[in-house]
Protein backbone atom coordinates (compact mmCIF):
# COMPACT_ATOMS: atom_id res chain seq x y z
CA UNK A 1 0.00 0.00 0.00
CA UNK A 2 2.54 2.24 0.85
CA UNK A 3 4.69 1.90 -2.54
CA UNK A 4 1.45 2.40 -4.39
CA UNK A 5 1.09 6.10 -2.80
CA UNK A 6 4.86 6.57 -3.70
CA UNK A 7 4.61 5.85 -6.92
CA UNK A 8 1.46 7.51 -7.55
CA UNK A 9 2.93 10.67 -5.90
CA UNK A 10 6.02 10.78 -8.11
CA UNK A 11 3.79 10.56 -10.91
CA UNK A 12 1.55 13.46 -9.29
CA UNK A 13 4.89 15.65 -10.62
CA UNK A 14 6.08 13.76 -13.47
CA UNK A 15 3.49 12.14 -15.47
CA UNK A 16 1.51 13.82 -18.19
CA UNK A 17 -2.11 15.27 -17.90
CA UNK A 18 -4.16 11.98 -17.13
CA UNK A 19 -7.75 12.18 -18.72
CA UNK A 20 -10.51 10.51 -16.72
CA UNK A 21 -9.68 6.86 -17.64
CA UNK A 22 -6.04 7.53 -16.35
CA UNK A 23 -7.47 7.87 -13.05
CA UNK A 24 -10.32 5.24 -12.85
CA UNK A 25 -7.54 3.22 -13.72
CA UNK A 26 -5.31 4.50 -10.40
CA UNK A 27 -8.58 4.36 -7.81
CA UNK A 28 -8.56 0.34 -9.43
CA UNK A 29 -4.92 -0.61 -8.60
CA UNK A 30 -5.23 1.18 -5.51
CA UNK A 31 -8.63 -0.79 -4.81
CA UNK A 32 -6.67 -3.91 -5.67
CA UNK A 33 -3.94 -3.43 -2.90
CA UNK A 34 -6.88 -2.65 -0.30
CA UNK A 35 -8.43 -6.33 -1.48
CA UNK A 36 -5.19 -8.21 -1.80
CA UNK A 37 -4.60 -6.76 2.22
CA UNK A 38 -7.03 -8.31 3.13
CA UNK A 39 -7.44 -11.28 1.31
CA UNK A 40 -4.13 -11.84 3.27
CA UNK A 41 -5.84 -11.68 6.59
CA UNK A 42 -9.08 -13.62 5.75
CA UNK A 43 -7.90 -16.32 2.94
CA UNK A 44 -6.11 -19.57 4.31
CA UNK A 45 -5.76 -21.83 1.30
CA UNK A 46 -7.39 -22.27 -2.10
CA UNK A 47 -6.98 -26.01 -2.96
CA UNK A 48 -5.52 -26.54 -5.94
CA UNK A 49 -4.79 -23.15 -6.84
CA UNK A 50 -2.55 -22.64 -4.61
CA UNK A 51 -0.11 -24.93 -7.25
CA UNK A 52 -0.46 -22.18 -9.51
CA UNK A 53 -1.58 -18.82 -8.48
CA UNK A 54 0.40 -16.78 -5.65
CA UNK A 55 -2.11 -17.15 -3.51
CA UNK A 56 -2.42 -15.01 0.11
CA UNK A 57 -0.73 -18.16 1.81
CA UNK A 58 1.87 -17.81 -0.37
CA UNK A 59 1.80 -13.82 -0.48
CA UNK A 60 1.92 -14.40 3.66
CA UNK A 61 5.23 -16.41 3.21
CA UNK A 62 6.96 -13.46 1.34
CA UNK A 63 5.91 -10.96 3.78
CA UNK A 64 7.16 -12.93 6.98
CA UNK A 65 10.23 -12.56 9.00
CA UNK A 66 10.49 -16.30 9.53
CA UNK A 67 13.68 -18.16 8.54
CA UNK A 68 11.94 -20.15 6.24
CA UNK A 69 9.99 -16.70 4.63
CA UNK A 70 12.86 -15.17 3.78
CA UNK A 71 13.57 -14.26 -0.06
CA UNK A 72 10.80 -16.85 -0.97
CA UNK A 73 7.51 -16.53 -3.24
CA UNK A 74 8.25 -13.27 -5.25
CA UNK A 75 5.64 -14.04 -7.63
CA UNK A 76 3.26 -11.24 -8.65
CA UNK A 77 0.47 -13.46 -10.06
CA UNK A 78 2.03 -17.12 -11.16
CA UNK A 79 3.58 -18.88 -8.13
CA UNK A 80 5.21 -21.03 -11.07
CA UNK A 81 7.98 -18.92 -11.66
CA UNK A 82 9.06 -19.74 -7.93
CA UNK A 83 8.31 -23.01 -8.32
CA UNK A 84 10.70 -22.77 -11.19
CA UNK A 85 13.85 -20.35 -10.26
CA UNK A 86 13.61 -22.49 -6.36
CA UNK A 87 12.54 -19.62 -4.33
CA UNK A 88 9.45 -21.46 -3.73
CA UNK A 89 8.22 -22.07 -0.08
CA UNK A 90 5.01 -23.36 1.19
CA UNK A 91 3.41 -21.65 4.34
CA UNK A 92 4.27 -23.55 7.66
CA UNK A 93 4.17 -22.65 11.20
CA UNK A 94 2.45 -19.01 12.27
CA UNK A 95 4.38 -16.37 9.86
CA UNK A 96 5.50 -13.24 11.78
CA UNK A 97 6.00 -10.29 9.82
CA UNK A 98 8.02 -7.34 9.84
CA UNK A 99 12.11 -6.96 8.84
CA UNK A 100 15.01 -9.34 10.31
CA UNK A 101 16.10 -6.69 11.85
CA UNK A 102 13.32 -4.41 12.69
CA UNK A 103 13.85 -0.57 12.65
CA UNK A 104 11.97 1.03 15.48
CA UNK A 105 11.19 4.15 13.53
CA UNK A 106 8.43 6.06 12.04
CA UNK A 107 10.50 8.79 10.22
CA UNK A 108 9.92 8.36 6.70
CA UNK A 109 13.34 8.87 4.97
CA UNK A 110 15.00 6.29 8.16
CA UNK A 111 12.57 3.82 6.77
CA UNK A 112 13.09 4.30 3.12
CA UNK A 113 17.22 4.52 3.27
CA UNK A 114 18.23 2.68 6.32
CA UNK A 115 19.01 -0.07 4.79
CA UNK A 116 21.40 1.96 1.99
CA UNK A 117 22.84 3.14 5.14
CA UNK A 118 23.59 -0.21 6.21
CA UNK A 119 25.26 -1.25 2.79
CA UNK A 120 27.51 2.03 2.90
CA UNK A 121 28.60 1.11 6.36
CA UNK A 122 29.54 -2.68 5.14
CA UNK A 123 30.75 -1.49 2.64
CA UNK A 124 33.50 0.22 3.87
CA UNK A 125 34.07 -2.59 7.03
CA UNK A 126 34.50 -4.81 4.04
CA UNK A 127 38.13 -5.29 3.60
CA UNK A 128 39.17 -6.26 -0.69
CA UNK A 129 37.95 -4.60 -3.41
CA UNK A 130 35.96 -7.53 -4.84
CA UNK A 131 34.55 -8.25 -1.36
CA UNK A 132 33.41 -4.63 -1.54
CA UNK A 133 31.63 -5.32 -4.89
CA UNK A 134 30.25 -8.25 -3.82
CA UNK A 135 28.35 -5.90 -0.93
CA UNK A 136 26.79 -3.90 -3.36
CA UNK A 137 25.75 -7.12 -5.84
CA UNK A 138 25.21 -10.45 -3.40
CA UNK A 139 22.28 -10.43 -0.41
CA UNK A 140 22.49 -8.28 2.45
CA UNK A 141 23.66 -11.59 4.66
CA UNK A 142 26.75 -11.95 2.58
CA UNK A 143 30.43 -11.40 3.77
CA UNK A 144 33.63 -13.51 3.07
CA UNK A 145 33.30 -16.78 2.86
CA UNK A 146 29.64 -17.06 3.03
CA UNK A 147 26.95 -18.12 0.19
CA UNK A 148 25.42 -15.50 -2.30
CA UNK A 149 22.66 -15.13 0.12
CA UNK A 150 24.30 -15.06 3.58
CA UNK A 151 23.93 -18.05 6.11
CA UNK A 152 20.22 -18.60 7.04
CA UNK A 153 20.98 -19.39 10.79
CA UNK A 154 22.19 -16.02 11.21
CA UNK A 155 18.87 -14.43 10.64
CA UNK A 156 17.31 -13.84 13.94
CA UNK A 157 15.11 -16.80 15.12
CA UNK A 158 11.13 -16.08 15.58
CA UNK A 159 10.14 -16.94 18.88
CA UNK A 160 6.23 -15.68 18.22
CA UNK A 161 6.55 -13.21 21.04
CA UNK A 162 7.53 -10.70 19.59
CA UNK A 163 6.01 -7.46 20.24
CA UNK A 164 5.03 -4.83 17.42
CA UNK A 165 7.12 -1.06 17.78
CA UNK A 166 4.80 1.01 18.69
CA UNK A 167 5.15 4.87 19.37
CA UNK A 168 6.14 5.91 23.19
CA UNK A 169 3.96 9.47 22.90
CA UNK A 170 1.24 10.39 24.32
CA UNK A 171 -2.66 9.23 23.49
CA UNK A 172 -2.70 12.93 23.15
CA UNK A 173 -0.03 13.43 20.71
CA UNK A 174 -0.84 10.42 18.49
CA UNK A 175 -4.23 11.20 18.15
CA UNK A 176 -2.79 14.50 16.55
CA UNK A 177 -0.60 12.74 14.52
CA UNK A 178 -3.57 10.39 13.03
CA UNK A 179 -5.66 13.72 12.32
CA UNK A 180 -2.76 15.49 10.64
CA UNK A 181 -2.00 12.34 8.63
CA UNK A 182 -5.89 11.62 7.80
CA UNK A 183 -5.60 15.58 6.82
CA UNK A 184 -2.76 14.77 4.29
CA UNK A 185 -4.22 12.05 2.30
CA UNK A 186 -7.20 13.93 1.86
CA UNK A 187 -5.11 16.94 0.76
CA UNK A 188 -3.19 14.30 -1.66
CA UNK A 189 -6.48 12.78 -2.98
CA UNK A 190 -7.65 16.39 -3.70
CA UNK A 191 -4.55 17.06 -4.91
CA UNK A 192 -4.05 14.45 -7.60
CA UNK A 193 -7.72 14.96 -8.58
CA UNK A 194 -7.02 18.31 -9.67
CA UNK A 195 -3.46 18.02 -10.90
CA UNK A 196 -4.34 18.52 -14.92
CA UNK A 197 -5.36 22.09 -13.70
CA UNK A 198 -2.26 22.63 -11.42
CA UNK A 199 0.71 23.83 -12.66
CA UNK A 200 4.33 22.11 -12.49
CA UNK A 201 5.64 24.55 -9.33
CA UNK A 202 2.51 24.12 -7.60
CA UNK A 203 2.36 20.59 -8.06
CA UNK A 204 5.97 20.66 -6.73
CA UNK A 205 5.56 22.64 -3.98
CA UNK A 206 2.95 20.43 -2.81
CA UNK A 207 4.97 17.12 -2.73
CA UNK A 208 7.22 18.59 -0.86
CA UNK A 209 5.02 19.89 1.21
CA UNK A 210 3.86 15.83 1.51
CA UNK A 211 6.62 14.75 2.37
CA UNK A 212 7.83 17.61 4.57
CA UNK A 213 4.17 16.54 6.73
CA UNK A 214 5.06 12.96 6.81
CA UNK A 215 8.61 13.59 8.10
CA UNK A 216 7.19 15.62 11.00
CA UNK A 217 4.46 13.11 11.97
CA UNK A 218 7.31 10.68 12.22
CA UNK A 219 9.33 13.20 14.13
CA UNK A 220 6.45 13.42 16.98
CA UNK A 221 5.97 9.78 16.95
CA UNK A 222 8.96 8.82 17.27
CA UNK A 223 9.71 11.43 20.38
CA UNK A 224 12.40 13.46 18.31
CA UNK A 225 14.40 16.44 20.10
CA UNK A 226 13.65 18.70 17.20
CA UNK A 227 10.00 17.46 16.53
CA UNK A 228 8.15 20.56 18.20
CA UNK A 229 10.60 22.51 15.86
CA UNK A 230 9.90 20.98 12.76
CA UNK A 231 6.31 20.63 13.39
CA UNK A 232 5.99 24.68 13.60
CA UNK A 233 7.99 25.07 10.79
CA UNK A 234 5.84 23.06 8.89
CA UNK A 235 2.94 25.00 10.26
CA UNK A 236 4.63 27.96 9.01
CA UNK A 237 5.45 26.86 5.12
CA UNK A 238 1.93 25.86 4.79
CA UNK A 239 0.63 29.44 5.80
CA UNK A 240 3.09 30.75 3.44
CA UNK A 241 1.84 28.06 0.83
CA UNK A 242 -1.88 29.21 1.49
CA UNK A 243 -0.78 33.05 1.11
CA UNK A 244 1.20 32.55 -1.96
CA UNK A 245 -1.63 30.66 -3.72
CA UNK A 246 -0.42 26.93 -3.87
CA UNK A 247 -2.77 25.46 -1.15
CA UNK A 248 -6.02 26.21 0.40
CA UNK A 249 -8.04 26.00 3.39
CA UNK A 250 -10.05 22.42 3.81
CA UNK A 251 -12.74 24.59 4.92
CA UNK A 252 -14.35 26.40 2.66
CA UNK A 253 -15.29 29.23 4.75
CA UNK A 254 -12.23 30.35 6.29
CA UNK A 255 -10.77 30.72 2.55
CA UNK A 256 -12.61 33.79 1.83
CA UNK A 257 -11.85 35.17 4.75
CA UNK A 258 -7.86 34.02 3.97
CA UNK A 259 -8.53 35.56 1.00
CA UNK A 260 -9.99 38.58 1.55
CA UNK A 261 -7.22 39.27 4.20
CA UNK A 262 -4.70 38.64 1.91
CA UNK A 263 -6.01 41.06 -1.03
CA UNK A 264 -6.49 44.13 2.00
CA UNK A 265 -3.27 42.72 3.54
CA UNK A 266 -4.85 43.19 6.82
CA UNK A 267 -5.41 40.84 9.44
CA UNK A 268 -8.10 37.56 9.02
CA UNK A 269 -10.98 38.05 10.70
CA UNK A 270 -10.51 35.22 12.97
CA UNK A 271 -7.10 33.67 14.71
CA UNK A 272 -7.65 30.48 13.28
CA UNK A 273 -4.49 29.87 11.38
CA UNK A 274 -2.73 31.07 14.50
CA UNK A 275 -5.38 28.78 16.38
CA UNK A 276 -4.03 25.89 14.53
CA UNK A 277 -0.57 26.69 15.44
CA UNK A 278 -0.89 27.22 18.94
CA UNK A 279 -2.93 23.61 19.48
CA UNK A 280 0.17 21.78 17.29
CA UNK A 281 2.24 23.46 20.11
CA UNK A 282 0.14 22.55 22.73
CA UNK A 283 -0.17 18.58 21.99
CA UNK A 284 3.82 18.72 20.81
CA UNK A 285 5.50 20.16 24.09
CA UNK A 286 3.45 21.68 26.52
CA UNK A 287 6.52 22.74 28.46
CA UNK A 288 7.75 24.86 25.27
CA UNK A 289 4.32 26.29 24.56
CA UNK A 290 5.20 29.55 25.80
CA UNK A 291 8.48 29.90 23.91
CA UNK A 292 7.42 28.53 20.69
CA UNK A 293 4.73 31.25 20.52
CA UNK A 294 6.57 33.86 21.00
CA UNK A 295 8.45 33.02 18.11
CA UNK A 296 5.18 31.70 16.37
CA UNK A 297 3.77 35.86 16.44
CA UNK A 298 7.23 37.25 15.59
CA UNK A 299 7.35 34.98 12.29
CA UNK A 300 3.66 35.63 11.57
CA UNK A 301 4.05 39.44 11.69
CA UNK A 302 6.31 38.77 8.76
CA UNK A 303 3.34 37.82 6.99
CA UNK A 304 0.64 40.02 8.43
CA UNK A 305 -1.26 37.37 9.72
CA UNK A 306 -1.84 38.62 13.11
Amino acid sequence: MQHCYVATLLLLVFQERAGPHKLRTVWLLRLSHICRAIANWVIDNLGPLELILNTPSHHRVHHGRNRYCVDKNFAGTLIIWDRIFGTFEAEKEKVVYGLTHPINSFEPFKVQFHHLLTIWTTFWATPGFFNKFSVIFKGPGWGPGKPRLGLNEEIPEVKGKEVPFSSSASRLLQTYAVVQFALLLTFYEETYTDKAALSQVTLLLRACFIILTLTSIGFLLDQRPKAAVLETFRCLVFLMLCRLGHLKPFIPSLSFAFEAALRSQRPPAGPCHVGFLRMAVYFIKPQRETLLQEGLRASLKDFYLI
